[in-house]
């Protein structure tokens, strides 16, 4: 009833105002973007902006929801706008023609941007949106999702490398050596050519079991795009582990049949000590007699108590010592003690 007094002149008025204030309201920038151009390292992402309600607008990109990387200002292209006025305006003003009831000609309302992403890893899912800035604030665009492409599986510039000590009870540590396009390694290592169970860091300790085996380390490189490159180091032998045996002894009691005991401790951690301790007594010309022998075997880590029985030699000449008691050399290990008898 209203519009009907309305004259022509006034009614563009006032849809020309319903217009501004349509221009006035927040900016808005596209749901989703567009993703072209995707390959290894790059990719192109495009949207579109209302250019005359935002003062600035960037992208925000990243491997996460939470970006963390903003883009260079993005390149603009513009496109034509149609904004059309309300359906209320229209009701009131069925008769008249669409131009009418359109804000199309000389302002441009919408922008359309984009920018190339560089340098982006391959293989890998990004997350991407528009952000435009007005004097009330921001406005933001849905997240976008997209994955580059795959790179090339690593390829080994210098091959991987072993070092350390090559015996039971020893550490053996592997070098990957250098690679293009490795983002990450795992190890494995292997016992004449068969993976050892639960093996997998870049260190190994031989033990018991790897005594006279060949020892190599797997390496496998891999890109972001989960394609992988494996290499192995030469192998190398192993030796038995340094033997680590004592004599807790220091004097001994031999009895009438010249027997006598010892104790005598393996302080190996892998491998078991096996011996021979000699008792021993130096001439006056250097050569040296020996007065008894006996074998030592123990388990790693434990000790025992060793028979010792004197040759005919070691008794006489204790017998003929002062206050029998006479100073030997007990050879253990290579490694040369002394002892005292005493009966």
């Amino acid at each position: 009833m209203i519009a009907s007094r309305l004259s022509p002149v006034v009614v563009v008025a006032l849809l020309i105002s319903a217009c501004s204030s349509v221009a006035q309201a927040a900016p808005t920038v596209s749901p989703t973007l567009d993703v072209s151009d995707i390959t290894t390292m790059t990719a192109t992402i495009s949207g579109s902006v209302s250019s005359s309600l935002a003062l600035s607008y960037h992208f925000e990109y990243g491997t996460t929801t939470s970006y963390g990387s903003s883009a260079p200002t993005p390149e603009v292209e513009k496109d034509p706008f149609v904004c059309n006025v309300t359906s209320a305006a229209q009701t009131a003003q069925p008769d008249f023609d669409p131009p009418w009831l359109q804000c199309s000609g000389a302002e441009t309302a919408y922008d359309r941007v984009s920018v190339s992403l560089y340098p982006l890893q391959p293989g890998t899912t990004y997350h991407a949106r528009l952000v435009a800035h007005d004097t009330d604030g921001a406005s933001y665009g849905n997240d976008t999702a997209f994955t580059t492409a795959p790179g090339p599986p690593p390829v080994d510039v210098t091959s991987p490398t072993l070092s350390g000590r090559a015996i039971v009870g020893g550490t053996l540590t592997c070098d990957p050596g250098r690679w293009n396009g490795a983002a990450t390694f795992a190890f494995a290592w292997l016992r004449d050519d068969v993976a050892i169970p639960a093996a997998t860091a870049n260190t190994y300790g031989p033990g018991a079991a790897d005594a006279g085996a060949q020892i190599a380390c797997q390496v496998t490189a891999s890109s972001p795009g989960d394609l992988d490159g494996v290499e192995q180091t030469d192998a190398v032998g192993i030796g038995h582990e340094p033997l680590h045996v004592a004599l807790l002894t220091r004097t001994a009691v031999v009895g009438r049949a010249g027997t006598t005991h010892l104790r005598v401790s393996c302080e190996n951690v892998f491998e078991r000590c096996r011996t021979l301790l000699t008792l021993n007594v130096a001439k006056r010309r250097g050569r040296g007699t020996t007065l008894a022998r006996a074998t030592v075997v123990l388990a790693p880590g434990t000790s025992g108590r060793l028979t010792l029985a004197l040759n005919r030699t070691g008794r006489r000449l204790l017998a003929a010592a002062p206050h029998h008691r006479l100073s030997v050399k007990a050879t253990l290990g290579g490694a040369t003690h002394t002892l005292l008898l005493t009966s």
